[in-house]
């Protein structure tokens, strides 16, 4: 009993944790939405569920399909129209990608004489390998490197919705909870999480993932032999892949020991599966170690430079407890990066454990939970949803979502945060609720035993251990939404079983709610067309290889921008000194503020700005700051280049439809007249 209390106070705990990140990170409005929503739909499920049709396996069957065939074009749409030019980690990686389909093994990428970046991230050179030989395979068929790049992250996000439904299905055997499991998929799609936009490992962590699970699922309820043996010879692949393309979800192996003494502590006829599935994740970590290790030297990757390089675990312990990083308390910190680098190269590594020491001394242990509850707010709370994150990174998408994108980014955030709060609301009732006619199998409580215990120690490991980013997490979502689609089909769920058993039903309320809620969600969205994001531009990229470089530049330059979408400022990312002019080429100047170049004017869609920049070279001493087409298989910077020595340069820019601050009208002369 001891043992089952403390795994339901544990879990519950950590749904809670879930579920208050997810409300509190919403704006009020949002907010109010979503809770004016959650009744409207627990009541007109309510109503549809008494329906004699709604009840039969026929419906149910359908109702899967269409929402799993939806769910499936849905991801097929985003693919195919939405293209994003990844910044940062994504790019090193596709640049690195395509040199190797080159033949050019040469893994140094430093920039000032110093930094490697993939020997200081050795985790990311398999991966890289990976992406190379997609792009080979690609070659191969006749098909672009950048549309092979896109079916592969859809056939990775189908995999995702296929493998779920399939291992709901294998715990229940209940056409309900596939039912319920497709409709919670069709609402809460991958195509939300950001990351999955890009070509990078969270795409691949995700699909791995669910697939690992299904196959934990088959080993524990199949009563075939040669099935279980399949599955789990299948399952140490997956799993090496899974391992060596994201590290942290070794949090298995533990889980997975946890779970062991659960079963036998508990004397569960599992007990010696799940000793089974131990052995085989152990198995795939030893395979991907070694295998990686192999792959990465035949690809030209130096081991001796990686030790000699590559940051200690300490480096991420010592940032995961900054207070002040640059990108969030707890998160990844230049600063903190660029000092350890210098201190592996002079072999100082005890500074960072000594700076480990002094934050630990400064939080006390007061302080240490306090940043893990913010730490927390990053890992489970931090939307996800929407493409807005990478918006001035758009090399194609729909005319009609750059212009709504706000709009759409709330909708998306709203419509998935109510799916989160509802279902894991139930979810948190059930952890608590004994079941009633259809008792929860023994291989589904030791399914969700993992699962549960896989989430929590993730969850601690990013938020008392560990840096911590929001799509550290993503893994695990969708195994969780797995428990609560087994859920549904052992028994109705709680909260709605309790609106369901009132026989008195009032129709009319049951209609004003969701009218009212229908009406709320309308003018919140309304209200969010108000607030325009960021239209179009080069992107801002964190040096790591030389993009951004100083140019000696003749007297004049011309570059021609396109403009997608009307916009209202123009900012030209170049330093200003003495000397140097920017201005249009009808001769209106650009004002220097703040490090850059800015015009507030309304610019007109599907035109070209010119921009000229003019240089005395006897008053400018330093070079222009420009962008260098790097060799990658798809153009990275929008506008015109110039050529200087033979290289092409593109301007930094980017292009607003306001300026950090809200909307103003201009008149028909560009002048503000409503601020």
């Amino acid at each position: 009993m001891f043992i089952k209390r403390g795994f339901q106070i544990a879990f519950s705990a950590f749904i809670v944790l879930l579920l208050l990140n997810q409300a509190l990170n919403q704006h009020l409005e949002n907010l109010i939405a979503i809770l004016l929503l959650i009744p409207a739909l627990m009541a007109g499920y309510s109503a549809i569920t008494r329906l004699d049709f709604v009840k039969k396996p026929v419906f149910l069957l359908t109702v899967t399909i269409l929402c799993t065939a939806l769910n499936l074009l849905l991801l097929l749409y985003v693919a195919l129209h939405f293209q994003i030019n990844d910044v940062s980690d994504p790019l090193n990686v596709q640049i690195k990608a395509t040199e190797l389909l080159h033949g050019n093994q040469n893994w140094h990428s430093n920039f000032d004489g110093s930094q490697e970046y993939f020997y200081v991230y050795p985790n990311l050179v398999f991966f890289t390998v990976l992406i190379s030989k997609v792009m080979a395979f690609a070659q191969s068929v006749g098909l672009s490197i950048q549309l092979a790049l896109r079916l592969m992250n859809f056939f990775l996000l189908a995999m995702v919705t296929i493998f779920t439904l399939l291992t709901s299905w294998r715990l229940s055997k209940n056409i309900r909870a596939i039912a319920l499991t497709a409709v919670i998929l069709l609402f809460y799609p991958v195509m939300y999480l950001y990351p999955n936009m890009v070509t990078y490992t969270d795409t691949w962590a995700i699909s791995c993932t669910t697939v690992v699970f299904y196959l934990v699922a088959v080993g524990l309820t199949s009563q075939r032999r040669l099935v279980v043996v399949g599955a789990n010879l299948a399952m140490i692949m997956v799993y090496a892949l899974l391992y060596a393309i994201k590290p942290n979800m070794v949090i298995l192996l533990p889980a997975v020991a946890v779970l062991i003494f659960m079963t036998f502590f508990l004397k569960m006829p599992e007990r010696w599966r799940v000793v089974v599935i131990a052995f085989s994740l152990a198995l795939g970590v030893i395979t991907a170690t070694v295998a990686t290790k192999s792959i990465a030297s035949s690809n030209g990757y130096s081991q001796s430079a990686q030790k000699k390089i590559a940051l200690p675990a300490t480096h991420w312990i010592n940032m995961g407890l900054n207070l002040l990083g640059s990108s969030g308390k707890g998160a990844y910190d230049s600063n903190d990066e660029s000092l350890d680098i210098e201190r592996k190269l002079e072999k100082k590594t005890y500074l960072t454990t000594d700076s480990i020491k002094d934050r630990l001394q400064m939080l006390g242990l007061g302080g240490w939970f306090k940043l893990a509850l913010d730490k927390s707010q990053t890992l489970l709370g931090t939307p996800l949803f929407g493409f807005g994150r990478y918006a001035s990174g758009y090399a194609k998408a729909p005319g009609y979502y750059l212009h709504h994108q706000m709009m759409l980014t709330t909708f998306f955030a709203i419509i998935a945060t109510t799916t989160v709060l509802l279902a894991g609301g139930q979810l948190l009732i059930k952890v608590w609720q004994p079941y009633g006619d259809q008792p929860i199998t023994s291989a589904q409580r030791a399914f969700s035993y993992l699962v549960g215990i896989a989430a929590i120690g993730l969850t601690i490991f990013h938020t008392f251990i560990w840096e911590v980013e929001p799509r550290y997490f993503l893994p695990m979502i969708y195994p969780v939404v797995t428990l609560i689609g087994m859920v549904g089909g052992v028994q109705r769920l709680p909260a709605l079983q309790i609106v369901r058993s009132k026989s008195n039903v009032n129709w009319t309320k049951l209609l004003v709610l969701p009218v009212t809620s229908i009406l709320f969600l309308g003018l919140t969205l309304f209200s969010a067309k108000s607030i325009p994001g960021i239209a179009y531009g080069n992107m801002e990229y964190p040096i790591r290889l030389a993009i951004l470089q100083p140019v000696k530049a003749p007297a004049e330059l011309r570059f021609s921008l396109p403009v997608p979408e009307t916009v209202n400022v123009l900012k030209v990312d170049i330093r200003p000194e003495p000397g140097q002019s920017v201005s249009l080429s009808t001769g209106q100047q650009l004002t220097p503020r703040n490090g850059h170049y800015v015009l507030e004017k309304r610019f007109v869609a599907n035109q070209n700005v010119e921009v000229v920049i003019q240089r005395d070279e006897t008053k400018a001493r330093r070079p222009l700051i420009l962008y260098r087409q790097p060799t990658l298989y798809k153009q990275l910077f929008h506008g015109s280049s110039v050529t200087i020595d033979g290289k092409q340069y593109y301007l930094p820019y980017e292009m607003d439809i306001y300026d950090r601050k809200p909307f103003e009208l201009l008149d028909v002369n560009n002048q503000p007249v409503l601020r």
